[in-house]
């Protein structure tokens, strides 16, 4: 990880090569857009720290919740079997409440422009933008995908749109402080992963490759951070097929850059 918070870690040695990623390449392989196509390459992840009027975040808690979103990152780093790097940018502002209104206006409080716009600009140079917002209060955190077939929520104020963004609770409500766990889970919804609680997510198959669906099903268990976030656990076949880490020919290159399976 590199940036505000941690350093850059390469993870990948492709038949000795390190695999190429650039914008153009990751970025464009998803054909329902997005801003976070796959988990791969080179990830821009801004963190904002939102203070409310419920609960206003000292800087111990800021070095607190970065803490544990390093970790996270550093987990996914070192779970992923080709190259993954995220650079981090951490920020901190406030607002009444948090809802999509709300980011809109840190947005333009922040960078003078929409979430859609800094995402789409950012993709110039990296593989994939996503936005955290996380806040102090006790809650049950979410992430807004652009794919809302990935984790619809109520929240959601459309079907779709660019500047994928997650928030995220710091305590559970009873005011316990979430494991690493939270932050990885909800990072992952952003780039395609599903919830896999209570066996509801063997009905609605989506997978980057659509002809792969039956592979990946049959060698997964369902049962990983997906499940649950009570620990960085594990990330198994299936997860790692949706958020583009599946290589189903076995031949090093991941599905969505496969050139023989696209």
């Amino acid at each position: 990880m590199k940036g505000t918070i941690g350093r850059a870690t390469l993870l990948l040695l492709v038949a000795s090569l390190l695999l190429p990623f650039s914008p153009a390449t990751v970025s464009n392989t998803r054909d329902d857009g997005g801003s976070a196509p796959y988990l791969l390459g080179d990830i821009q992840v801004v963190a904002i720290f939102v203070s409310t009027p419920i609960y206003t975040l000292s800087q111990s808690d800021i070095n607190e919740g970065t803490i544990r979103l390093e970790r996270a990152l550093d987990w996914l780093e070192d779970q992923s079997p080709y190259r993954l790097t995220f650079t981090t940018t951490i920020l901190n502002s406030s607002a009444d409440k948090i809802s999509f209104l709300a980011m809109e206006e840190i947005s333009h409080e922040l960078f003078s422009r929409s979430l859609t716009e800094v995402a789409k600009s950012g993709l110039k140079r990296y593989d994939g933008y996503a936005f955290l917002f996380i806040t102090g209060e006790g809650g049950r955190s979410y992430a807004m995908p652009y794919d809302p077939d990935i984790c619809y929520d109520s929240r959601f104020p459309s079907k779709s749109f660019w500047g994928e963004r997650a928030v995220i609770y710091m305590k559970t409500r009873s005011g316990t402080l979430k494991d690493p766990a939270t932050y990885a889970h909800e990072l992952l919804h952003l780039f395609g992963a599903r919830d896999k609680y209570n066996e509801l997510w063997k009905g609605q198959k989506l997978f980057p490759l659509k002809e792969l669906e039956d592979v990946w099903f049959e060698g997964g268990s369902g049962e990983d951070i997906m499940s649950s976030v009570s620990s960085l656990s594990f990330i198994d076949e299936i997860t790692r097929g949706e958020i583009g880490w599946g290589d189903v020919d076995g031949d090093g290159i991941p599905d969505p850059l496969d050139i023989k399976l696209g």
